[in-house]
C-alpha cells in the first residue's frame, strides 16, 4: 500500500490531486481545516482519504500531522504541500498578522513537514515531496509581493535540500502552478478574463510530476518571464509596471 499526504485538501487543487491519488492506488491522508468537507472527501472516496482536520497556520501543526502518521503507521511516500494562503495588494498594507500568518502557512509548516517526513523517507531511502508553487515566483508579480516572497522562500528551500538527499533516492520538485479558477484568486476581478486552469487540469500538472519526477513543472508561460527577465530585467519591468498602473487592485485588496 502506497500512501500519500496532501495538505490544503478540502477545496481546489488540493482535493483534485487527492481524488487523482485515490484513482491512481494511494491511500491519502487529507489536511485541512474544514473537517466537515474532510467527512464529504472521505465518504465520496469509499474512505481512501483518509480526513485529518487541522489548522496548518497554527504552530505545531506539523508536528501534530507526523505524530498521527507515526500513531497509524502511515509511512508516507508522496508528500503535496498544496494548502497556501494568499493575499494581495501593497507590501506595505499588509498587516503583521496577516504576513505573519502567510509565512507560517507558506513557509514554515511545509519546511517543517519536509524535515519531518524527509527523516522516515531518508531511512527508507525511498520518496517524493513536491511543492506547490505560483507562477507568480517566474513573473514577478506586481501587487502580490509578500505571496511571492513566501513562496520563493519555499522553492529556494527545496532547491537546497534537494542535493542533500539526492543518494537517498528523494526527489523534490516545484511546481510552478499558473493561474487556476479556484476561491483564492475570486477576488481579483480581472482574472475573471485572464485564462486559467481548473482544479482537474492543476492536479493533472501534479498527478504527472508524480510519475516523472522532474525538477520542477512550469507553464510556457512561465518559463518564458523566467527566462525574459534573466535577460530584460529592466524591459521587463517597465512592462510589469504598465500592467500595475492599467489594472486596479480588487477591492479585497
Amino acid at each position: 500500500m502506497y500512501y500519500a499526504l496532501v495538505t490544503g485538501a478540502s477545496s481546489g487543487i488540493g482535493r483534485a490531486i487527492a481524488l487523482r491519488l485515490v484513482e491512481q492506488g494511494y491511500q491519502v491522508v487529507c489536511c485541512a481545516r474544514s473537517e466537515e468537507a474532510l467527512a464529504e472527501l472521505s465518504e465520496q472516496t469509499e474512505g481512501k482519504c483518509l480526513p485529518l482536520p487541522v489548522d496548518l497556520s497554527e504552530q505545531g501543526s506539523a508536528e501534530f500531522v507526523w505524530q498521527h502518521c507515526q500513531n497509524g503507521q502511515l509511512s508516507i511516500d508522496v508528500l503535496v504541500n498544496c494548502a497556501g494562503y494568499g493575499a494581495v495588494g501593497h507590501h506595505v498594507r499588509h498587516s503583521a498578522q496577516s504576513l505573519a500568518q502567510m509565512c507560517r502557512l507558506n513557509v514554515n509548516t511545509p519546511t517543517e513537514l519536509c524535515a519531518l517526513f524527509g527523516r522516515e523517507m531518508r531511512e527508507r531511502r525511498s520518496g517524493h515531496i513536491l511543492n506547490v508553487s505560483s507562477i507568480g515566483v517566474l513573473t514577478n508579480a506586481p501587487r502580490f509581493s509578500a505571496y511571492v516572497a513566501s513562496k520563493s522562500a519555499l522553492d529556494a528551500f527545496s532547491r537546497c535540500l534537494s542535493p542533500e538527499v539526492a543518494s537517498r533516492n528523494i526527489d523534490l520538485t516545484a511546481v510552478y502552478m499558473p493561474l487556476v479558477r479556484t476561491p483564492m484568486i475570486a477576488p481579483t476581478k480581472i482574472y475573471d478574463y485572464v485564462p486559467a486552469l481548473t482544479p482537474e487540469q492543476a492536479a493533472d500538472m501534479i498527478a504527472n510530476a508524480i510519475v516523472d519526477r522532474p525538477k520542477s513543472v512550469a507553464s510556457p508561460l512561465g518559463t518564458f518571464a523566467q527566462v525574459s527577465y534573466a535577460m530584460w530585467p529592466r524591459f521587463n519591468d517597465f512592462v510589469l509596471h504598465k500592467a500595475f498602473h492599467m489594472f486596479p487592485s480588487s477591492k479585497v485588496a
